[in-house]
């Protein structure tokens, strides 16, 4: 794959679909289970999107657990997904502390050294 990360890997504008997936369930042994089962789906190709929700769908007190789960899940699973993946995290709350913790799980799921795929 030669495409930069802010290049789109086709010309279309809107998405054909998308899904959401929590990063982090509370109470699971593996609690990344979902986000495991979400890399394995078929039927997924651009311009479908997939997004790892670590906002909405993942409770506040695992979004730490959930980032990390987007770090291993991807870079075990991410280059063989058909299809565009887009993490979503929280990062435009009022308290300064949250939106840095948001900012700071961007760079780690960006981050070459934790596995990140183009």
């Amino acid at each position: 794959m030669t495409a930069r990360h802010d290049e789109r890997l086709h010309d279309r504008k809107f998405v054909r679909t998308f899904f959401t997936t929590p990063t982090a369930v509370e109470g699971e042994e593996d609690s990344a289970k979902m986000l495991r089962s979400a890399s394995g789906l078929s039927g997924m190709e651009a311009p479908d999107v997939w997004v790892p929700d670590n906002e909405d769908a993942t409770a506040p007190s695992m979004r730490d657990e959930g980032a990390h789960n987007i770090i291993e899940v991807l870079s075990e699973n991410g280059a063989a997904f058909p299809s565009e993946i887009h993490p979503r995290v929280v990062w435009h709350r009022d308290s300064p502390q949250t939106r840095y913790q948001g900012f700071q799980h961007m760079l780690d799921i960006a981050d070459p050294d934790n596995g990140a795929v183009e």
